[in-house]
């Protein structure tokens, strides 16, 4: 019964805050305590601000836009549903993180950059800006997309994918099956680990080792083929020795009858 007094209260408030954004009073952020569970359905948070869940989030078919920055604590869950999440700012899950079939979009803001924390699984991955946006990755970090990866830049301002400023290479990794449109993009110190990424385009503004984009061809790919000959040679060379031998041992068996 506490539980279930300290949910009422707390979808209240939030309808209360909800009113206050509509009518321009107010803008705050959203704080989901742990015990505490939201489910959208259909519906829309519009203007979310910074948004914090230690509880339970699920966005279903609605929509959590207009969000600065999101962060799952630890024990905290987000369902992403078949909906849609949108920030400016900075995306860090802690807790658990469901994508379902939805879509995360990040969009310019009042954020230049946005920075993904650790590794993440997406349905689908939106990237888009106007203002040549920054989207950093942690180092080693892989970002893994199931369904489609979108990146749009502009031609004045491509949009830019790297990684923290030390450290291993991030990844990103688009599944089999998965399906990509990328257009105006730079990309540093981040490679492709699944399907390449934008073949047909060239990295724009991108400082590069960005290992499987824009036809750059994995290091594996390369070296392997090279590999094999180089174990074969000692081979050959044994073998052809030992023929040699045996040729000359029946030769003079030969000559000795």
């Amino acid at each position: 019964m506490q539980g279930a007094t300290l949910k009422h209260v707390f979808v209240a408030a939030l309808m209360a805050v909800a009113g206050l954004i509509a009518s321009g009073k107010a803008t705050a952020g959203i704080s989901i305590p742990a015990g505490a569970s939201i489910q959208l359905n259909g519906g829309t948070i519009a203007g979310a601000g910074d948004v914090t869940i230690a509880g339970q989030l699920g966005v279903g078919g609605g929509q959590l836009v207009g969000v600065d920055n999101l962060l799952v604590t630890s024990g905290g869950s987000l369902l992403g549903g078949a909906g849609l999440i949108e920030l400016a700012g900075d995306w860090q899950v802690d807790g658990g993180f469901d994508p379902g079939s939805g879509t995360v979009r990040f969009v310019d803001g009042a954020f230049a950059s946005s920075h993904i924390v650790g590794s993440n699984t997406f349905s689908t991955l939106s990237l888009v800006s106007m203002l040549g946006k920054h989207i950093v990755v942690d180092a080693g970090g892989i970002q893994t997309i199931l369904a489609h990866l979108e990146i749009t830049g502009t031609a004045a301002d491509p949009l830019q994918i790297e990684r923290l400023p030390s450290g291993a290479e991030g990844q990103f990794n688009l599944a089999a099956g998965g399906t990509q449109s990328i257009i105006h993009v730079g990309v540093s110190n981040v490679h492709a680990n699944g399907q390449p990424l934008a073949p047909a385009e060239t990295n724009e503004g991108g400082a590069g080792n960005a290992l499987g984009w824009f036809g750059a061809v994995v290091a594996a790919a390369i070296v392997a083929p090279q590999v094999i000959p180089a174990l074969q040679l000692p081979i050959l060379l044994l073998l052809s020795a030992l023929l040699a031998g045996m040729g000359l041992t029946a030769a003079r068996s030969r000559l000795g009858s």
